[in-house]
């Protein structure tokens, strides 16, 4: 049976296949695009021949268009899909793990944003090719919506490149002028 470490690994793997395949599909259709432009100016004053030729074109470019838009949305549902998976499976447990003082450090400050400390987000940051689409972006929403599911709260201080969580089940935010972050939280009444 498949640990959850397997299914968030085979979900990293599922979307850079399709990260991959937008990829392709965009550089097909570029080359359908210069192909009839070709065609366009090889049979200048051939009205025939021509549009038997761009009409080819045309429809080719139309199914690189839908199979495009089908691959970016299976895309967008599986860096949803792994963000939710994060949240709940390596953030929430982690927030979880101190009874006795509410900040918990998740992440150090080694990268920026720091999130990509986590595997998973690393594996999202380093797509390639997709920053029109805004992959980091759908995936960091469905890990935030995902945590406040999960009551747990995930936050980076002014001072330092790093990721802290709480959890809300147990903590509550109150007013503090300390430096100490866990100074900001008391116990549940």
């Amino acid at each position: 049976m498949p640990t959850m470490d397997d299914i968030r690994a085979d979900v990293v793997q599922r979307t850079k296949l399709l990260a991959e395949a937008v990829n392709k599909l965009s550089i097909a259709d570029s080359y359908v695009g210069e192909a009839d432009a070709a065609i366009d100016n090889a049979w200048k004053g051939w009205p025939l021949a021509y549009n038997d030729k761009s009409s080819a074109c045309n429809a080719i470019g139309t199914i690189i268009g839908m199979t495009s838009e089908n691959v970016k949305r299976d895309l967008m549902a599986s860096v949803t899909q792994l963000g939710r998976l994060v949240a709940r499976d390596v953030i929430a447990p982690v927030a979880r793990q101190s009874a006795f003082e509410p900040v918990v450090w998740l992440t150090s400050n080694n990268y920026m944003p720091p999130l990509r400390s986590i595997d998973e987000a690393e594996a999202i940051w380093q797509l390639e090719g997709l920053e029109d689409d805004d992959v980091w972006g759908a995936f960091v929403e469905a890990l935030e919506s995902a945590l406040e599911e999960e009551q747990v709260y995930m936050a980076q201080p002014e001072y330092d490149n790093a990721l802290y969580v709480v959890n809300l089940a147990q903590w509550e935010h109150v007013d503090s002028d300390s430096d100490n972050l866990n100074d900001e939280w008391q116990v549940k009444a």
